[in-house]
Parts: structure tokens; sequence; C-alpha cells
């Protein structure tokens, strides 16, 4: 066991006193051996006396044997002490022998389980031993729960011993100084303290702190010099994104500049000055989209898309509204749950330009998968009834059907009712996917300025092409009661499309009740006065028959008087 006095660190064996480890004559000289430095060093002092001295350094080695003395010995130096002391010298704290001194260990290291952020690259080879200059893997994403790194202790060093030959234990290391920050806990454990993320995004390690933050910001372009982008937290890019480098934000996204032909992607929301796509760019995005204009690319949205400009031959899908406040979409397509708004639609040029409202994207293929099961199933359905029509006619007399008749037409009467079964199960389903869609379906789409000739516009189960110009303010709704489309007065956009068409029919319906009455009321005032007229015309015609069988009776009163004779005649009756 080491000695109680042994110091444990350097500065603690100087500040002990010296001890005594002989003191007495030899060869004509007052000897004192003293231990200095927590026994690591062994120093002599000799006193001369009136007679010569007779030291030799044989005897003084005898006597450090004999004292116990094992650490390196100095034989020049008791040589010269020796020396010194026969000259006639006294000798002061000569150093004659030393001890070996503990070894300090190796210091406390930090580990790292996930590499923090770096501003240099970090290159990796692809599959065909290419470096991919796109992916500079800057830093590693986190989520709560990960093992960030490892702070490992610091270890003993080797021992050493005094010059009385005692062991002294090895020095410790010195620990690493690695502090837990912002969502970061450090936690003990066998073998180390392990620092693990509280909290999902990107490691940084600075000034011995390790912590996570969500935020990533590129102050520039993304480019060579930043490499593809894919982070779980939110992104901030305060200039473009160029061709072919893509970005990855879990929370959000903010690009100050424009994006070219890439890959953007988002689980939040999503602002962009602009998008050039040049046919090869897409956005998906899991909230709402704001972009000043987007240019040849193809954009799928969870929310709401507002583009500030203009949208040229690009596809924009979304399950909210798209409006284009201040401008026209101009070919591709657009399909949006909750309703569409623009200033302008297609262009004079006759651009094909289709505007789809009330339908939810994400359903179009699943409904398009079920209803092409749906269809098989009725085929097969058919197949089998035709197969069974002849073994149904034949089971009239069943006890004389061959036993493989017999069979047989067990197995398609069990094939049947399984088909009908899955039908009906692929029926539900599609009513289930309709019902979830109709739940925020707004068919509805307002145009501000002009509804240009060839665009075409689905609406509920309408689609028709513009065959002229609509000119606006106006909203276009599908008409449910005489097909086709319906043109109104411009309503907001979160106007219930469907109380909207109700409203209007109810209005169309009182509107031709009283055109209804108002025919009606017409038509007896027509049937009045016709009848009026021919009791007038009987009245009139009364009268004139009255008059001319008056007439005609004075007339037969004139025939029926006898002739007057004339006067002078000279006739007389006898």
């Amino acid at each position: 066991m080491p000695d109680e006095r042994l110091p444990q660190n350097g500065s603690d064996a100087q500040s002990q006193p010296p001890v005594v480890l002989y003191q007495g004559p030899l060869g004509g000289c007052a000897l004192r051996l003293t231990l200095h430095g927590g026994d690591q060093e062994l120093r002599a002092s000799a006193t001369l006396g009136e007679e010569a001295a007779s030291l030799e350094a044989a005897d003084l080695l005898v006597l450090l044997e004999k004292l116990g003395v094992q650490g390196r010995v100095d034989s020049d130096a008791v040589g010269r002490f020796c020396a010194g002391a026969r000259g006639g010298e006294a000798q002061q704290d000569v150093l004659l022998a030393v001890g070996v001194p503990p070894a300090k260990g190796p210091d406390g290291r930090l580990e790292f389980h996930v590499r923090p952020t770096a501003t240099e690259p970090r290159y990796e080879n692809d599959e065909h031993g290419n470096v991919d200059y796109h992916n500079l893997h800057l830093f590693d994403n986190v989520t709560p729960g990960d093992a960030i790194a490892t702070a490992h202790p610091p270890e003993r060093g080797e021992p050493g011993a005094t010059v009385m030959g005692q062991s002294i234990p090895g020095l410790m290391g010195d620990p690493h100084l690695a502090l837990a920050g912002a969502n970061v806990r450090a936690q003990e454990q066998e073998g180390g303290r392990t620092f693990v993320a509280t909290g999902a995004g990107r490691v940084v390690f600075q000034s011995n702190v390790i912590s996570v933050t969500d935020v990533y910001r590129v102050d520039g372009d993304v480019d060579f010099n930043v490499g593809h982008i894919e982070f779980v937290g939110s992104v901030t890019i305060g200039g473009n994104v160029l061709d072919g480098f893509n970005v990855k934000a879990g929370t959000g996204l903010t690009i100050l500049g424009n994006v070219g032909a890439c890959r953007i992607e988002c689980g939040g929301d999503v602002t962009i000055g602009g998008i050039s796509g040049k046919g090869a760019a897409s956005v998906k995005c899991g909230g709402n989209l704001s972009v000043r204009y987007i240019d040849d690319a193809t954009v799928e949205c969870e929310g709401s898309v507002q583009i500030a400009k203009e949208m040229l031959n690009a596809t924009v899908r979304c399950r909210g509204r798209l409006e284009v406040s201040l401008g026209a979409i101009v070919g591709g397509e657009c399909v949006a749950l909750e309703g569409i708004e623009v200033k302008e639609a297609g262009s004079a040029a006759n651009v094909n330009t289709h505007l789809t409202a009330g339908v939810d994207y994400t359903s179009l293929s699943e409904l398009e998968t079920i209803r092409g099961q749906i269809d098989f199933m009725a085929r097969k359905e058919a197949k089998i009834n035709q197969d069974l029509a002849p073994l149904l006619h034949q089971a009239k007399d069943f006890d004389k059907l061959p036993e493989h008749s017999r069979t047989r037409l067990a197995g398609l009467l069990t094939a049947l009712k399984d088909v009908k079964a899955l039908s009906e199960e692929l029926k539900a389903k599609e009513e289930q996917i309709k019902t979830r869609a109709a739940q925020r379906a707004n068919a509805m789409i307002n145009v501000v300025s002009v509804l240009n000739r060839g665009v075409v516009v689905t609406l509920e189960r309408v689609t028709e092409q513009v065959l002229e110009p609509v000119r606006g303010p106006v909203t276009v709704l599908a008409n449910r009661k005489e097909g086709g489309l319906r043109y109104t007065r411009m309503r907001p956009l979160t106007t219930d499309a469907k109380k909207l068409q109700e409203s209007i029919e109810q209005q169309e319906e009182a509107a031709a009740r009283r055109a209804e009455a108002m025919r009606q009321q017409e038509e007896a005032r027509r049937r009045a006065a016709a009848e009026r007229e021919a009791r007038h015309k009987a009245e009139q015609e009364a009268k004139r028959m009255q008059e001319e069988d008056a007439r005609r009776r004075a007339e037969q009163a004139d025939l029926d008087k006898p002739d007057e004779e004339a006067p002078g005649s000279g006739r007389h009756d006898g």
C-alpha cells in the first residue's frame, strides 16, 4: 500500500517538507540525507569537522544500500559529492538519487456517434466508386432518443516509485469537459457519460457544448458548396437552389430566391421566391405553399397554394385552395379540392389549360385502381354466370347430373359468391374514399377578369370546354339540374359551393314559380279579354241581326202594301 505521505500530483509533492532519512558521521563528515518532493529525490549535505574528510563514494553507496534506497542513484553525483567534501568544501542538498515519477494517463475523450455539423465537405463514393459532389454530408439528422456522443472517462497512467521503492499510483488524465446544451441530456452510463438527443435536428458542437438545433440556414445559393440538403427541421435558404440540387426539410422551408430543375420536399409550410422547373422540377409540400410564380414544374400540396403572379405550363395539385392573385393560369393542369380563384384562366392563343375543383388528387389514383378492380370483378362475374347457365339448366334434374358436373356447379357457385362479396367490399371502399374527399370538396372556380376560350373546366361530374370567352368577375359551378356549367355572380372562395348551388336552385325554382304564376295570370287575363271580346262581338252580331231583321221586315212591309193608282188615269171601279 502506498505511503500516506506520498503525494498524488506534482504540486502537492513539492509543497511537502523534506524528511530526514539519515543523519550521522561518515568519512570524517557530519552527513545528512533527506527525502524531497514526496520522497522522489534523495539529497545529501556534508558538514566538515576539524580533521580532513576521508569520505569515499564506495562507503556512501554502501550506506545508501543499507538504508534501502532503490531509486536511480547518480554515481557521478555521489563521486562529486565525496570529492568536494574531501577537498574541504561543505556540501548542501546535493541530489544523489531520484525515484520513478508516476505517469499521467490518457485524457478523457469524446466519441461522436452522430457527426456534428461541419463546414468542410465529407464526400462519399457511390456504388460505382465515384465521388458524388452533390452530397457533402455536412451534418447528420437525429431524432429524440438518439445517442449523439459518449464522453469516455480519463485513464490512470503507469505507476511510479519513490527513492525508497514505494509504489506511487499513476496519475489520472484530464476529463473531457463536454457539456449538454439545448435539446440534449447527459446520462451517466457504464463506460462514460452519454449525450442523448431530446429533440429532432442536427448536432452542433461548439465551445465544448453539444446541442441539437432544429434550424438550418444557408446564406447563399444551394450549389456545390452546399450540396443536397436533407434535414428533419426547418430550412432557410437565402439564395437560389440551382439545377440538380435537392432540398428536403421536415417542418418548414423558406427559399428567398428561385428554384430550378430540382426536387423540393417539406413536411410543413413552404415559401419559395419562384419556380423555373424546365420540366424537371417537383415540389411536394405537407402544408401550405406560397410562391411568386410557377413555370413548367409539378407541385403537390397537402394544404393551399398561393401564387402571387402566374402559373405557366405547370401541374399543380392541392388539397386546399389554389389562388393566383395577380396573374393567369396558362397551360398545364390544376386540381384543387377546396376551389380555385384566378385573375385570368387560359389565353387568347387557346393554350390547353385544364382546371378541376372539388377533387382530392390523392384519391384519384386510389379510386382509379379500385374502379379497375370493380370492372375486373364485374367481367369475372359475367364469365361465371355464362359458365353457370347451362349447368343451372341441367340442374333441374339434379339427380341425373354426372358427378363432375355437380362438382363444377358447386365450385362455380362458390366462386360467384366470393366474387360478389369482393365486389361489394370494393364498392364500399370506393364510397368511403369519395365520402372522405367530399367532406372538404368545394367544386367552384372564381375568375376575376376573363375565362378564355379553350379552357377545360371539370366540376363534380361535369367536364366542359369553354367555347367563348367569359368575362369576370364570375363564379363557375356545375349545373346539376340541366347539365353543363353555370356562371353566376362571383362569391368568396370560402363560400360552400353546394349550399350556393342549392340557394341558386331555390331562387330559380322560386323565380320559375313566380313566372308560372305570372304566366297563368296573363293567360287568365287573355282569356277574360277574349271572352269580353267574344261577348262584344256576339252582342254586336245580335244587334246587327236585329237591325237586319227589322230592315227585312220593313222591306217586306213595303212589299205587302197595295199599289197606289196613278193620278188622272180616268179609271173608275164600276
